[in-house]
């Protein structure tokens, strides 16, 4: 059965590899190969030197089935290459990558010319033919290289306002027809997604809630453990040992207790001062995973704070005198229309996690939480890394400014297996849009 090597041990691999390398290129390689089985696009950011689109940054993850759940393939994991256990850095290059326009794409347009189509988000069906050439690739970790070896810390950072169960007033009943979660499926998502057995030992979870005018940082739940069910833990005890008391259950604390609107900003905030740049904290290597539905009408704190100047606190994070961006994974879910807040992708949160090099996920329908294949892994293994590939257009320069959605069919060779993954709206499922969502 494949192993998931913790990134610390991976180090120390990597430097006994290289002593040997000159010996045998597989020396210390996975001889129980894994073998490549998805392909998963998380979302598209501007290349941080191209102002116009002309560059963008595919988040990929490239994933292999085992025992133990969907894992992603990391640059020092080994494939199958005509039954000879190759390194994946050693054989996969940018050109294994190639666009095709989807068949959500205009017919009319010329698929000898374009790879993909754009069309306004706001104005579906006006599409635009778009080029798309597959450049560079790379592997990006949280911290970047320098902090492979450090434990991380994956803050649960989780909106907890009445929204969700549909009271955004305290004082007004709740109606079912406007709660954009009425069954907490997000919660029954995280719990499965922290006791993954994959997830690495050396990871610390922090759990912080925001609901009514204020984030809630407690001792009890936003102390870095490494107990899976982010829960209370008696002194000195390791989290394995913690008895599962639903009382103690940090996420089962949240179920059924959503209440006031939504202090985003000044959440984000006090958990970066507290939580990610504490002194107990600070030798961490984070990772936030932002969980809301929205923003009513800004941030409900009275702290003056927007979630964009929050954003520059993680961008230009430090550790040891290097920036080290501390990367936010936005999983936005998509109010109800019977809610009256506004609906579709938000650019503030998509430019958080861009600027921080995190994701934008949005989720149309909370039931996605519980039903969809794909959410879990995407989100689990992108508490790692996640592969870079840097695309080029020279098509996006002459579109106007606004927000797109760009639907394309992404395949991958790798081992001598292709595997496609399609960009774009399921016609069968209102839920499934996987179309890369940008702002110009």
């Amino acid at each position: 059965m494949p192993v998931r090597v913790p990134l610390k041990s991976k180090a120390v691999l990597a430097l006994i590899a290289g002593y040997a390398a000159a010996c045998d290129s597989t020396v210390n390689l996975d001889y129980q190969p894994r073998y490549f089985d998805q392909l998963l696009a998380s979302g598209m950011c501007r290349a941080p030197e191209s102002t116009d689109y002309g560059q963008v940054d595919l988040s990929l993850q490239i994933l292999s089935y085992t025992r133990d759940g969907t894992v992603s393939l990391l640059p020092d994991d080994a494939v199958n290459l005509s039954g000879v256990p190759r390194q994946v850095s050693d054989i996969l290059r940018a050109s294994d990558f190639t666009f095709s326009l989807s068949s959500d794409c205009d017919q009319s347009i010329e698929a000898a010319v374009f790879q993909a189509c754009a069309e306004p988000s706001e104005q579906p069906g006006d599409q635009t033919g778009i080029s798309l050439l597959a450049q560079d690739l790379r592997y990006e970790t949280p911290g970047g290289p320098t902090r492979t070896s450090d434990d991380r810390l994956v803050v649960l950072l989780l909106d907890n306002s009445g929204s969700l169960k549909g009271q955004p007033d305290p004082l007004s009943p709740v109606d079912k027809a406007k709660a954009s979660d009425p069954r907490d499926e997000r919660i029954t998502f995280l719990k499965n997604l922290v006791r993954l057995p994959y997830i690495d030992s050396d990871t610390y979870f922090s759990l912080v809630w925001f609901d009514q005018r204020q984030p809630h940082i407690t001792p009890e739940f936003a102390t870095p453990t490494r107990n899976r069910d982010v829960m209370v833990c008696p002194a000195g005890s390791d989290g394995a040992t913690c008895q599962a008391d639903k009382e103690m259950d940090g996420l089962s604390k949240l179920e059924r207790g959503e209440t006031g609107a939504t202090p985003l900003a000044d959440a984000l905030d006090q958990t970066y001062k507290i939580v990610i740049n504490g002194d107990k904290t600070k030798d961490l290597n984070p990772v936030v995973v932002l969980f809301t539905d929205g923003v009513e009408s800004g941030d409900s704190s009275g702290s003056g704070k927007t979630v964009t100047e929050v954003t520059q606190s993680y961008a230009n994070h430090t550790y040891g005198g290097e920036k080290t961006p501390v990367p936010v994974i936005v999983v936005h879910l998509q109010p109800t229309v019977a809610s009256g807040f506004p609906r579709g992708r938000d650019q503030a949160l998509y430019e958080l996690a861009c600027a921080t090099g995190g994701e934008y996920i949005f989720i149309e329908r909370a039931d996605e939480f519980t039903t969809s294949d794909t959410l879990e892994p995407l989100v689990a293994n992108r508490l790692s890394g996640a592969w870079k590939l840097r695309v080029s257009s020279t098509d996006t320069i002459g579109i106007d400014p606004g927000a797109y959605l760009l639907s394309s069919d992404l395949s991958l060779t790798l081992s001598a297996k292709t595997v496609t993954t399609p960009l774009k709206r399921n016609k069968d499922q209102a839920a499934d849009d996987t179309r890369l969502w940008f702002v110009k």
